[in-house]
């Protein structure tokens, strides 16, 4: 089962990281050097994500997908691609 991440602190407004994983079947623990920066999307970017990669990248596919017109498409793509840095 998918969860979500939460990707700010919520006392302070700063970026969390991901020191710690651990073996769901075995409990090994493990820590963690690097993760990729798709865990810091929005829900809303994941799915932007995803709807890209079902379009193969295709602007005329994702606006149909997306229900956008031509204008926003890219704009979102554009935000999306700053997001991950």
């Amino acid at each position: 089962m998918a969860r979500d991440v939460i990707s700010t602190c919520p006392s302070a407004p700063s970026e969390l990281s991901i020191t710690r994983l651990q073996c769901r079947g075995c409990g090994t623990p493990s820590r963690a050097t690097s993760t990729s920066s798709l865990w810091r999307l929005s829900r809303e970017q994941l799915a932007l994500l995803e709807s890209f990669l079902r379009a193969r990248g295709n602007a005329k596919e994702l606006e149909r997908e997306l229900k956008v017109s031509l204008p926003n498409g890219p704009a979102r793509i554009e935000a999306l691609v700053k997001a991950l840095g």
